[in-house]
């Protein structure tokens, strides 16, 4: 066996039992200091997410975040924030949602610096059909 990192593709070939979701940043960053030494590559995914909301044209933003745990035995544990952060219209009140995402983005980004593990932007995909 080589020592080099495992790549998407074997991480995606290993079991992934359920993922575990917050919505709180304080309760993902908590669990964040917790798993630091097991999360894999020492990566953490960030982004916003706009998803259709039920009324057109609306969407609703939030901020994501999410990294792999190595819980043993080849079994990776996905973590994930969904913090929704409120409609976007396309109105002047756009702007308050989009200010708040921005503070809970740049709050997570913080706490994955202080744990020591690097920010890439993007969302963590597994196969969960």
């Amino acid at each position: 066996m080589t020592d080099t990192p495992m790549v998407a593709a074997e991480v995606t070939a290993t079991r992934i039992p359920a993922a575990v979701q917050f919505s709180h940043p304080r309760e993902f960053a908590a669990e964040l200091r917790r798993d630091r030494a097991e999360v894999h590559r020492g990566l953490v995914r960030l982004s916003c997410e706009y998803r259709p909301a039920e009324d057109p044209p609306c969407q609703e933003l939030s901020v994501i975040a999410g990294y792999l745990v190595d819980t043993g035995s080849g079994v990776w544990q996905q973590i994930e924030l969904r913090h929704p952060c409120g409609p976007l219209w396309g109105l002047g009140h756009d702007s308050e949602v989009q200010e708040r995402a921005e503070r809970i983005r740049s709050t997570v980004e913080q706490a994955i610096a202080d744990a020591g593990l690097e920010c890439r932007p993007g969302r963590l995909m597994t196969d969960r059909r």
